[in-house]
């Protein structure tokens, strides 16, 4: 849907297809889930956000890089935590507090940093970049709830799965989108206002979003 979408409107594909498809499922998605559906909910987030994960650090990624390098995604630290997630549970391991703390404190410096280059980025932004920002936020919450309500048709979801699946979609565009804007060089200031006026967008919208997850999951 997005590649379809700039394609009609002849928009830089390797700028803001990742801004389209990959919304913000996890640090504002995943409490939203937690708070609609409670602790099933936040499970059933947790596996929808490893996927989208790892597919923005794979495709992703490529896409800003312009091709897939094997090496490159083999030094991306998330899928090794991936593989010792799914090692440690699948083997029933006891993981050591140090070291969950430890890990803990670790990822959590990840969003304000994230947050500190998003500011700097936003610090030079031109008002001509807002209109763009305000299509491409459109655009990620249409093909969000879009893309949403076919996969919960097409596989048949019902309930908290449903719910998860549709509010997670409906999400803004991830942050780490313009960490590799910015890495790679392709429009890092457009991207970060898209970011940014999704996001708002999403708030302004954010009862109607919560209020028909509930709906579709049977739990108004």
């Amino acid at each position: 849907m997005g590649l379809a979408l700039l394609l009609l409107f002849k928009g830089a594909v390797r700028s803001y297809l990742p801004p389209l498809m990959l919304p913000n499922s996890g640090n504002l998605g995943l409490p939203l889930v937690f708070l609609a559906f409670g602790q099933e909910g936040l499970e059933l987030g947790i596996a929808y956000f490893f996927v989208v994960a790892l597919v923005q650090h794979c495709f992703g990624m490529s896409i800003y890089a312009g091709s897939l390098k094997l090496g490159v995604l083999m030094r991306q630290p998330l899928f090794y935590a991936v593989a010792a997630v799914l090692a440690v549970t699948w083997a029933g391991i006891e993981v050591p507090t140090i070291i969950l703390t430890t890990t803990e404190m670790l990822g959590g410096m990840m969003i304000p940093a994230m947050l500190v280059l998003l500011g700097a980025s936003l610090s030079r932004l031109q008002i001509t970049y807002l209109r763009p920002a305000l299509a491409f936020a459109f655009g990620r919450l249409t093909i969000g709830i879009a893309s949403a309500a076919l996969v919960i048709w097409l596989l048949d979801f019902s309930g908290a799965m449903a719910g998860t699946v549709f509010l997670l979609a409906s999400m803004p565009t991830a942050i780490v989108n313009y960490i590799y804007a910015e890495r790679y060089q392709h429009n890092p200031r457009r991207v970060a206002g898209s970011i940014v006026v999704s996001t708002v967008l999403t708030f302004l919208c954010l009862p109607a979003i919560v209020w028909a997850a509930l709906a579709i999951a049977g739990s108004r």
